[in-house]
């Protein structure tokens, strides 16, 4: 979260008193839920989604997903794995 926001002024958790000590006490229930929130409104791209922004009308699959491999296209991908439908859903590497 931290590194997402990149400055404490639109991170959730500046206006608690929670950020400061998160390093020093227990993470209690309130920060849990916050993280927990802003985890669901702030989820990670996929590589599918990566792909689709960068090729809007490429050929696309039955199952919704490129007819090609994650890593012919350079991802970081371990297609021994998964399938190729793990490896698209999977998130964007950073």
């Amino acid at each position: 979260m931290c590194k997402s926001c990149q400055r404490c002024g639109i991170c959730p958790l500046n206006d608690t008193e929670y950020c400061d000590m998160l390093t020093f006490y227990d993470i209690g229930e309130d920060v849990i839920r916050i993280v927990e929130q802003w985890s669901k409104e702030h989820p990670k791209k996929t590589r599918l989604q990566d792909f689709l922004e960068k090729y809007p009308n490429a050929d696309m699959e039955k199952e919704g997903i490129p007819d090609i491999c994650c890593a012919k296209l350079g991802y970081n991908c371990s297609c021994h794995k998964h399938s190729c439908i793990d490896c698209w859903n999977e998130a964007l590497e950073e």
